[in-house]
């Protein structure tokens, strides 16, 4: 599962479940003060619109929740979702962006880095980077970095292939996303020694 603190709560979505299946079911723990002093804080189960395996989570500044990746499902439609404040459901988000990067089979990763780069009252724009491609775990190497551009009125996330010097970006396995002290984004690490390529490979 993933988890993600935001406001005074604690959101934890997908994993598996008895079966080795992704869970669509997922958590918010408030509370957290009563949690400090051994409480044992207030519980709500949110359900997710499909199964999910370490999606990437983000915090919005009006007290929605962006749910990205994790899906096994090998359907475009189902890459990413929103719980608005106070849902216990979320919403499907509409996907669209560019045609290659949509027909990749490595897309969907669980486990991606997804970062935060800006927002606005009209717009939130993601970097997601690395993760393991449900289509193989052999094929790590593959998985894209991309940018998202979360639409908030209509709920569209629109695709958009990320490049350094002209080249893709790809990723893999436990890639971290950081921003440096000037504003510019850092991708390090990314396990892909299963495929046995070199890491933040750029071909």
């Amino acid at each position: 599962a993933s988890a993600l603190k935001f406001g005074d709560d604690v959101l934890f979505a997908g994993g598996m479940d008895t079966t080795g299946a992704a869970t669509s079911a997922a958590t918010r723990l408030s509370g957290l003060a009563d949690v400090a002093t051994g409480g044992a804080g207030t519980t709500t189960a949110i359900s997710m619109a499909v199964g999910r395996v370490k999606p990437g989570l983000v915090a919005l500044d009006d007290g929605r929740v962006l749910i990205w990746g994790g899906t096994n499902s090998g359907k475009v439609e189902d890459m990413g979702e929103v719980l608005d404040a106070g849902a216990v459901k979320t919403k499907k988000l509409k996907v669209t962006g560019d045609a290659g990067l949509l027909q990749l089979a490595e897309l969907a990763t669980a486990g991606p880095a997804v970062t935060l780069l800006s927002q606005s009252p009209t717009e939130a724009v993601l970097l997601v980077a690395g993760g393991m491609p449900f289509v193989s775990p052999l094929s790590a190497s593959k998985a894209p970095t991309y940018v998202v551009v979360f639409n908030r009125a209509t709920g569209e996330a629109k695709l958009i292939p990320a490049t350094a010097g002209g080249k893709a970006i790809f990723g893999g396995v436990g890639m971290a996303v950081t921003r440096s002290y000037d504003g510019h984004v850092v991708l390090v690490g990314g396990l892909v020694a299963l495929s046995g390529a070199a890491p933040c490979d750029t071909s």
